[in-house]
């Protein structure tokens, strides 16, 4: 079977978490027997023509994002050149992820023409809402009330709206795509709370041996960002206000004062953090108290996960399927997990973690707390993580899942 994959951006130039999974779908494909092929994109700045490199194709495209909620729909220059490129692969097989910025949702309907059958795998709410859903009503729903009105969604991007974005979107989806695949229920509850349907829930995995490493490379880890007799939490993925940030910083304070030794150690753009901190109003006091190791490659990512102590997902968003959850739990980790997106569905409360409404500051607060405070605890719950992500969410189950849904 010969399998095309569609995602905005890939390895090795993308290396968003979308990409990597992508990535580890396309080695796994391969590693069954099957032919892969990958249509991702690069900007045209860097380069005005195709570039292929084996059998991944890179397509130029580049516009004022601004534009992104009306070019995400169709653009001429790119459906000519995915016409192009798919009828020159001819394969029996679409399985398209991140395709709302660049590759443009036209990318199902021309795949729908040119393949037997065509899948999407939704990794954010994009396709109905114009903005992270983290809303208000949402939130005060805890996380049941997803349906957002057209005068919601203008609200959140002001003068970027486009009004006929929606129904153009659930159109393409029913007519063009056999399958729309969700990581998560919670997501799943969502698309069919817009009228998305004709879903299905197949979670995301991981390759636990991937996410090993050595007490050499964490020592020298530790040693490396000043780490060394510390109980440290870490707070990883995409920084934003909407991923917990304040909530984190409250308990940090707060736990300081019981834990002197106790250091959140923050893995993302030091950039994007010091707006993090300047917003949520850091004080002098509190600063030493934080470590920011700038953005992370996968391998320092692997050796940060098993250098903290405790490892903490505070979304105040529908985070949909945090990859986070599963890297923590690959190393052994207990997780303190959000109420909101799929995390309660990865992160079995009293278990392997805590699950926590990050805005019920004082419980949020006492469980990071009680984790930091007791070793035997934190061992007991992050053997149990382990063992739940290779039973449960290995990368191996996730692509048994998708050649039977292909085939």
């Amino acid at each position: 079977m010969h399998i095309l994959l569609l995602n905005d951006d890939f390895p090795p130039a993308g290396s968003s978490s979308v990409a990597i999974i992508a990535e580890n779908l396309k080695r796994g494909y391969e590693s069954r027997g099957h032919k892969v092929s990958v249509i991702t994109t690069h900007r045209k700045e860097n380069s005005d023509v195709v570039i292929r490199t084996g059998d991944i194709i890179s397509l130029p495209i580049s516009y004022r994002i601004s534009l992104r909620h009306f070019k995400s729909i169709w653009m001429s220059k790119v459906s000519k050149m995915l016409k192009t490129e798919i009828n020159r692969i001819n394969p029996d097989v679409i399985h398209a992820h991140n395709i709302h910025t660049y590759l443009t949702y036209s990318a199902l309907s021309i795949s729908h023409k040119l393949a037997k059958k065509v899948i999407i795998t939704m990794h954010d709410v994009f396709s109905f809402a114009f903005s992270r859903l983290s809303s208000e009503k949402y939130l005060e729903s805890k996380g049941s009330d997803t349906k957002l009105s057209p005068l919601e969604n203008l609200h959140a991007v002001g003068f970027q709206y486009n009004p006929f974005r929606n129904y153009q979107i659930r159109k393409i989806l029913k007519k063009s795509v056999s399958k729309i695949i969700s990581p998560s229920s919670a997501l799943e509850l969502a698309l069919n709370q817009n009228g998305i349907k004709n879903t299905e829930v197949i979670p995301n995995g991981i390759d636990v041996n991937d996410w090993q490493c050595s007490d050499e490379e964490i020592g020298e880890f530790k040693k490396r960002f000043n780490l060394e007799g510390r109980n440290v939490v870490l707070f990883a993925g995409r920084l934003s206000l909407d991923k917990g940030a304040i909530p984190l910083l409250k308990a940090i304070d707060a736990i300081r004062k019981e834990i002197p030794n106790v250091t959140l150690l923050v893995a993302g753009e030091q950039r994007r953090w010091d707006g993090i901190a300047k917003a949520a109003g850091v004080t002098d006091e509190l600063s030493p108290y934080i470590v920011n190791t700038g953005w992370l490659n996968h391998d320092d990512m692997r050796i940060a996960n098993h250098a903290a102590d405790v490892i903490t997902v505070p979304s105040l968003c529908l985070d949909v399927f945090p990859s986070a959850n599963l890297e923590a739990m690959a190393a052994g980790k207990p997780v303190i997990g959000t109420i909101f997106g799929g995390t309660p569905e990865i992160v079995e409360d009293g278990e392997t973690g805590f699950i926590r409404n990050p805005l019920e500051q004082e419980e949020f607060t006492s469980s990071l707390l009680k984790l930091l405070k007791d070793d035997d605890l934190a061992r007991r719950m992050g053997q149990a993580g382990l063992e739940r992500v290779k039973n449960e969410y290995s990368l191996e189950s996730q692509i048994e899942r998708y050649v039977e849904l292909f085939e």
